[in-house]
């Protein structure tokens, strides 16, 4: 995993948004802390089906 970006607690909602953008071809995950969440992504884990069936 590596970290992809870090967000200020006041900017929740954009961190989630940016995960989620991430979470529709690769593994992520949002951590959330007292003052920021950081977003951790894993390049190796790309979405199968978008390798298996290029569109």
């Amino acid at each position: 995993m590596r970290l992809a970006k870090v967000f200020p607690a006041e900017r929740r909602d954009e961190a989630y948004q940016f995960a989620m953008s991430l979470s529709q071809g690769y593994s992520t995950v949002l951590s959330p802390a007292t003052d920021v969440y950081r977003v951790w992504v894993d390049i190796r884990c790309r979405d199968n089906f978008e390798l298996s069936f290029p569109l």
